[in-house]
């Protein structure tokens, strides 16, 4: 969805209703600037990533898959201080 939305050359409105977790925070910092809403007691969160459950998984398999999570937390990051304005620290 995100990538569609980046190649869009329309303005994109986002309107948060309920919780923004996530992905779906993303989302919503994607729309255009000025364009981009919530409603009042909506809320827009990210969270710390997961690894799926690993069970009897070999310990390689859970480094590869801990390695991505991290990755993917880093880029989420990233777009989302691009998009807002922030560093990535904020």
């Amino acid at each position: 969805i995100y990538d569609a939305m980046m190649q869009l050359e329309n303005e994109i409105h986002t309107v948060a209703v309920g919780s923004a977790i996530g992905q779906a925070c993303l989302l919503l910092s994607a729309g255009s600037p000025g364009k981009r809403f919530m409603m009042p007691h909506a809320k827009a969160m990210i969270q710390q990533p997961r690894i799926p459950s690993s069970g009897l998984m070999p310990a390689s398999d859970v480094l590869i898959r801990a390695k991505e999570v991290i990755i993917n937390r880093d880029n989420l990051v990233k777009l989302l201080a691009k998009h807002t304005g922030n560093s990535e620290e904020t």
